[in-house]
């Protein structure tokens, strides 16, 4: 059971350390501050900038590919087989 303190029916509840208020200034920002909130801000600008680059890409290769409808080459022109035309430098055999 803890002692407690009888209140005074005369004193003021209203004024007490407790209800001081006192000047709080800031403190100026180290280097080591400094230096993470530019960096937190940096990566909040980088992943805004991949976010846009990879919608813009989405965005140009869908426009592409509703511009040029037809299959997917990834591997560039190519010939028909038929088209092919053998040729040799003249040693085939083992001799």
């Amino acid at each position: 059971m803890a002692i407690t303190r009888k209140k005074n029916p005369k004193s003021n509840p209203d004024r007490s350390w407790r209800n001081l208020v006192s000047v709080k200034r800031r403190r100026p920002m180290s280097s080591v501050a400094w230096r993470r909130s530019l960096l937190s801000v940096g990566k909040v600008f980088l992943f805004l900038a991949l976010l846009g680059g990879s919608g813009y890409g989405i965005w140009l290769g869908c426009e592409h590919f509703q511009n040029n409808p037809g299959p997917v080459d990834l591997t560039g022109p190519t010939l028909p087989v038929d088209s092919l035309k053998y040729a040799t430098d003249g040693v085939l055999g083992r001799n």
